[in-house]
């Protein structure tokens, strides 16, 4: 049975999400029809009711996060502290997915929700609520510095127990776009480059990882004193957090010439070095020459091969005619 609705999915599954989008009335009930993946189980498709049948007492929510692809929705860092807390995510990998959840918005009376937007409040018990209130405090000062290093881009940045792994990750303000609506709307406007344009204003919410190495060095420097390599990784951070995230980048140039410096440094290339041009010597032996250690022909150089070929010609060979008979006693 499952496999027979799996193969109908595959088929009409499209317009049964089309449904859901356009026909209000019967919204609920092509809802119930409905199948995604999810972190509980990858490779096999799951209901809206199963989901609800496995989630937590206290769930209220039903989460999901859209992308380009199941592995590139694994793989982001916004999962991870749900994962870590045995939360399912549902994984939306077709385009019209996040258009789906929007215009659903509520199912059994739980609110779907996107983990990708800034309005998006992780589950906290009492003890994750006392140690944020305490890590917020610490990390005061780095948060307050990197807002205004971001300024252009960014609405707020935030300590979140969201990561786990990453150091930083980057979410949509409550009313802007999620990386996946941002990544369709903007090919949507890629012929009206006016419209195009309104994508790269729209500010982000920055989440900062405090339990990261990265970050506990920052706050260590900007608490006593910020240089330029300290203002340098602070925007490869940040860029790379957008990338992680789903996000694309505006200014590919600005992250490929960050990345290139601290790469120098890795290497122990001096900064200002320069490409410049070197002659390369020509080190290969020449075609007709024998190759070092081998003699000529037989084993012997020219000379002696001459002065074998003159006592030759001094030579008589004398064979005695008897002894080219062949004699056979019968």
């Amino acid at each position: 049975m499952q496999e027979t609705y799996v193969k109908f999915w595959e088929q009409f599954g499209k317009n049964i999400k089309l449904g859901v989008i356009e026909d209000a009335g019967n919204r609920n009930k092509l809802a119930k029809l409905t199948r995604f993946y999810s972190t509980h189980d990858k490779n096999a498709l799951t209901s809206l009711d199963d989901y609800i049948d496995r989630a937590k007492k206290s769930q209220d929510s039903i989460y999901f996060l859209s992308g380009e692809s199941k592995e590139a929705i694994l793989n982001s860092p916004l999962l991870q502290g749900l994962v870590k807390k045995n939360y399912e995510i549902l994984l939306l990998d077709d385009p019209i997915d996040e258009y789906c959840m929007q215009h659903l918005s509520e199912y059994e009376k739980k609110k779907l929700v996107n983990v990708g937007k800034g309005d998006f409040k992780f589950p906290e018990d009492d003890e994750d609520k006392n140690r944020l209130k305490k890590l917020k405090k610490m990390y005061q000062p780095l948060t307050e510095w990197l807002k205004n290093q971001y300024k252009d881009k960014v609405d707020n940045v935030n300590v979140s127990l969201k990561l786990v792994d990453d150091p930083m990750a980057v979410v949509s303000s409550e009313n802007g776009f999620s990386a996946s609506m941002e990544r369709i709307n903007k090919a949507q406007a890629f012929a009206n480059k006016d419209r195009a344009g309104v994508f790269n204003t729209m500010k982000k919410t920055v989440e900062v990882n405090p339990y990261h190495p990265f970050m506990r060095e920052l706050l260590e420097r900007v608490k006593s004193e910020v240089d330029a390599d300290t203002e340098e990784a602070s925007k490869l951070l940040f860029e790379v957090a957008l990338l992680n995230s789903g996000y694309q980048l505006s200014e590919t140039t600005d992250f490929s010439s960050r990345f290139y410096r601290v790469m120098s440094d890795a290497m122990g290339i001096p900064r200002d070095s320069k490409v410049e041009e070197f002659e390369v010597e020509d080190s290969a032996p020449e075609a007709d020459a024998a190759p070092e250690g081998e003699a000529g022909m037989s084993g012997f150089d020219e000379p002696e091969m001459m002065d074998m070929g003159a006592g030759m010609e001094g030579m008589k060979l004398e064979m005695n005619p008897e002894d080219m008979q062949m004699k056979t006693d019968l």
